[in-house]
């Protein structure tokens, strides 16, 4: 699924007891409320058959530069990455 830049916005309300649950299943998932609603929407309009249509449009507008990820490894973990990176390239 192509990550098309957010630029606008969807609003609705619903119950406080709604938004509560909602917010608990996104927890769970690990994810912020409103990637969750993001990911309902994406699979929403692609069992609607309008993804095809959404990557013509998403192929269509320039990509984003690159971006930096900062990454929090334990410490054992660190020292596997380093290893094996010292490995490569040898």
């Amino acid at each position: 699924m192509l990550r098309m830049e957010a630029d606008a916005f969807i609003h609705c309300r619903v119950p406080a007891a709604t938004k509560a649950a909602f917010g608990v299943t996104a927890r769970r998932q690990g994810m912020t409320d409103s990637a969750l609603l993001r990911r309902l929407i994406d699979l929403s309009l692609q069992s609607a058959g309008v993804v095809g249509e959404m990557d013509v449009v998403a192929a269509a507008q320039p990509s984003a530069p690159m971006s930096r990820i900062t990454v929090r490894l334990r410490s054992d973990d660190q020292l596997l990455l380093r290893e094996r990176a010292a490995a490569l390239l040898n």
